[in-house]
């Protein structure tokens, strides 16, 4: 069924400092959107509002199936983001981290093993996080959005420690998504801005 996402007179301030203030936007089934803009212009903190982890100040944003308004409660069994911030266990090998992510989401352990081969990872499975550079543990998240298939993909810095074929990972991963769902990517990268169909300026 069709989705999508809305937000409306959307604004955050974390005391006296406003980060953004008011923002409107859509999207749809098939789109992705692009919010762009400097460093502290709110990039990071408007997809963490997206994701449930930070409440806004005022307005709303909502996600939509077949026109119908997804419950907050329910946000998590249709939504995936991959951010800097969110990391997995190091002490875990990459296969016991995406296992035990998907028991969370009450989801069945299958093409585990696939996905690691889909993201590069083939031959490191059963190796800790811990041995991992920062642009293997990126390719673990990217593994776990393969496997989870969200209609809902937030992005942010989507290609921070990868290289160009860690790159193509993510260009295959939005392909797919706008076949399945929407994608919103946070970054101030201009080579990602291409990948969008709609873009937000944040910071001007």
């Amino acid at each position: 069924m069709p989705v999508s996402l809305s937000a409306a007179g959307l604004s955050k301030f974390f005391g006296d400092l406003k980060v953004f203030s008011p923002l409107d936007f859509s999207v749809s089934a098939g789109e992705v959107l692009v919010v762009a803009g400097p460093n502290g212009s709110g990039k990071s903190t408007l997809l963490k509002i997206a994701a449930g982890l930070l409440s806004p100040s005022s307005g709303r944003i909502e996600f939509h199936d077949a026109m119908e308004i997804i419950p907050k409660e329910n946000h998590r069994r249709f939504l995936y983001m991959v951010s800097p911030d969110l990391s997995f266990y190091e002490e875990l090998t990459a296969r016991e981290n995406l296992n035990f992510f998907l028991s969370l989401l009450g989801r069945k352990a299958e093409k585990v093993t696939e996905a690691l081969f889909r993201v590069g990872l083939e031959g490191r499975e059963n190796d800790e996080l811990a041995g991992f550079s920062l642009g293997m543990r990126q390719r673990v998240k990217y593994a776990l959005a393969f496997l989870l298939e969200p209609k809902f993909l937030l992005l942010d810095e989507p290609t921070a420690n990868l290289d160009e074929t860690g790159i193509k990972i993510v260009t295959d991963l939005l392909a797919e998504q706008k076949k399945r769902g929407l994608a919103v990517i946070a970054t101030n990268d201009p080579n990602e801005y291409a990948w969008g169909d709609k873009k937000l300026e944040l910071g001007r």
